[in-house]
């Protein structure tokens, strides 16, 4: 249905069109002389992405601790915050380039 045009002279199918796209990730945006269904876009900002990459290093010490505490192995955990804060490490180099 992306792509789809409802000409402003016919609404008939103006609210199963708004029902899909409510359920499809799209939206109706207007046109001159019609609207027309377009993909909904999320722009990730490198804040955003910070602002995750944060939230996963306090989740992931906190399972650590967890795991330790109850004698778990800790391989997959350290190797998930070692990929995890590489991460966050080239978004403030990124940062600091800018």
């Amino acid at each position: 249905m992306i792509g789809q045009k409802i000409y402003k002279t016919d609404l008939s199918n103006y609210t199963e069109v708004a029902q899909w796209c409510n359920e499809n990730n799209a939206t109706i945006v207007e046109r001159e002389d019609y609207y027309e269904v377009v993909p909904v876009v999320h722009i990730v900002t490198l804040e955003d992405q910070k602002s995750e990459l944060f939230d996963k290093v306090e989740m992931l010490k906190s399972a650590y601790a967890g795991a330790l505490l109850m004698g778990n192995d800790v391989t997959d955990i350290k190797a998930s915050f070692e990929e995890t804060t590489a991460k966050l490490a080239e978004i403030l180099k990124k940062e600091r380039e800018e």
